[in-house]
């Protein structure tokens, strides 16, 4: 299944509840050093084909799209994920969720299917 699944991380927007501070940069305060993004990569990166970030500012080293219709929220972000990735299936997780599960991922792709 990995060959046939991205992943859009959502780190974009204005991150109101967050103070404006960028999502890719924020470091939880649980004493594992890592930011939230570097977690998602780890847990992500061995299962996917592809992992997309939709963000306004550019991450070195990973491919970012830029919501097609400015203002519109998280659903932008999707859409331009969406038009941007090489397959099939599209995993999106938002970029504020420093506790994603590598099992939890595997049980949603596990659920997938290659029927449309």
């Amino acid at each position: 299944m990995r060959g046939s699944v991205s992943a859009l991380i959502l780190a974009g927007g204005k991150a109101t509840r967050l103070g404006g501070v960028a999502k890719h940069e924020l470091v939880p305060d649980d004493g594992d050093g890592r930011t939230i993004f570097e977690r998602q990569v780890a847990v992500l990166a061995p299962r996917v084909q592809e992992i997309l970030v939709a963000t306004s500012a550019d991450i070195p080293g990973y491919r970012c799209v830029r919501d097609v219709l400015p203002d519109v929220g998280p659903l932008a972000g999707i859409a331009a994920g969406l038009c941007e990735m090489f397959t099939p299936w599209l995993l999106v997780v938002a970029g504020d969720m420093p506790n994603l599960s590598g099992a939890v991922v595997d049980l949603i792709l596990g659920a997938a299917t290659e029927l449309d």
